[in-house]
């Protein structure tokens, strides 16, 4: 038992880069006086308990002060360590380069740091990336569009007269407003294979079959046929059409940055509310 726990802590120690600092240059008396004066961490009446704890401190002490570079954060339970007089142990430290606090505090500080660092921050430029590279697939967002959209999709009309879309003659110019990108796990490879949502709409010129309106007749209705008119004939015309709604793509994470992007399928804008 012994000398497997000494192999996995030889292992620990080369795995994290652990270093084992020297014993304090402090004499004994050094100490013994410090127990005799209950100097924390020695304990009033503790009977010399804090003794380990004093040798710990004061090595950790010699080791910043040899380095003005180092700063330490302390991991202790001990109430008596954290309200230790550091002037007693190195009259001249300067205070703000050691850190006492808890195992679990240390933790919790460090956790949200780290997700910070490694999911909010990158999410963030990589959303502002993904806009920027679906951004620059105009043509490819046209072709794709002209080849996926039907009429049915498209919407055409305006002031007194309904339309009905009966063929898509081009696809003029699209708008990319946003791209859906899927949340950087916290121990995910940063560099990935991913897939997107692009919100965006298209401004198209088609062939439209245009009907008037009567809104005296819709609000009437055939209230005296005798003077009601015959209503005009459908006119095929040449029109402006619009759509909107996304398109689903797989693409690639290098350095945060969409690479190898691949236009898979459309969706509405129902399907692309539903997702976020």
């Amino acid at each position: 038992m012994r000398n497997r726990y000494q192999e996995y802590r030889k292992q620990a120690i080369e795995k994290y880069g652990v270093q084992i600092i020297p014993y304090p240059a402090k004499s004994a008396e050094f100490f013994f006086q410090r127990a005799t004066r209950y100097v924390a961490p020695f304990e009033k009446e503790g009977e010399g308990k804090g003794f380990q704890d004093s040798v710990i401190l004061q090595s950790v002490l010699e080791l910043l002060q040899a380095d003005s570079q180092l700063k330490g954060l302390f991991l202790t339970k001990d109430s008596g360590m954290k309200q230790a007089r550091i002037g007693d142990y190195v009259p001249d430290f300067d205070l703000s380069r050691l850190h006492f606090s808890t195992l679990d505090d240390a933790w919790d500080h460090l956790f949200h740091f780290n997700f910070d660092q490694t999911v909010v921050q990158p999410w963030a430029e990589e959303r502002k990336n993904a806009l920027t590279a679906a951004r620059a697939l105009e043509l490819q967002l046209k072709d794709f569009l002209t080849a996926n959209l039907t009429e049915s999709m498209l919407g055409a009309g305006g002031f007194g007269y309904s339309a009905t879309v009966i063929k898509l003659i081009s696809v003029d110019s699209v708008d990319v407003s946003f791209v859906e990108t899927p949340i950087p796990g916290l121990y995910e490879h940063p560099d990935r294979a991913v897939k997107i949502a692009i919100s965006l709409s298209a401004q198209c010129t088609a062939l439209v079959k245009k009907e008037p309106i009567s809104f005296f007749g819709a609000i009437l209705g055939n209230y005296n046929n005798e003077y009601t008119l015959p209503p005009a004939p459908p006119e095929i015309a040449q029109e402006r059409a619009s759509w909107s709604g996304g398109i689903l793509a797989s693409a690639k994470i290098i350095d945060h940055n969409f690479v190898d992007v691949f236009l898979e399928s459309l969706v509405s804008d129902e399907e692309l509310r539903t997702r976020r």
